[in-house]
């Protein structure tokens, strides 16, 4: 069998690189929480055009009632003529959001927080 060796390396300025790890802790558990932030808004957004789509059926439908109660006599007004080109986009797929989600960022948040407080911590307890 082979014999394991064991290596010892000395660390000159220990609470130099206790220092560095520390901070690029901070900085990492800043980026989850930026991270966590960008999701929400997000998951905000794709709720709002949910929503917006729901008002603009909405309206479409109210429109539609409204047409059929108007008088079905066609009004000929004298318009320049224009020719547009419209351009259409591959439909979009929808997402579906789960709202159990939502409750698990905001307890990632504290979490993160607190850690970002105890490395804080230590941090100033170094002399930083």
């Amino acid at each position: 069998m082979a014999e394991e060796k064991t290596f010892y390396v000395g660390v000159g300025n220990r609470s130099g690189v206790r220092k560095d790890l520390l901070e690029c802790s901070k900085s990492v558990v800043g980026l989850l929480k930026n991270y966590d932030k960008i999701n929400s808004t997000r998951e905000q957004k794709i709720e709002k055009i949910i929503e917006l789509k729901n008002v603009l059926a909405e309206i479409k439908q109210i429109n539609t009632v409204l047409r059929d109660k108007f008088p079905s006599e066609k009004i000929s007004l004298k318009r320049e003529k224009t020719t547009r080109i419209v351009e259409r986009k591959a439909p979009v797929e929808k997402k579906v959001i789960v709202k159990t989600a939502y409750k698990k960022p905001n307890n990632e948040i504290k979490k993160l927080e607190e850690e970002l407080s105890e490395i804080e911590e230590r941090l100033s307890k170094m002399g930083a």
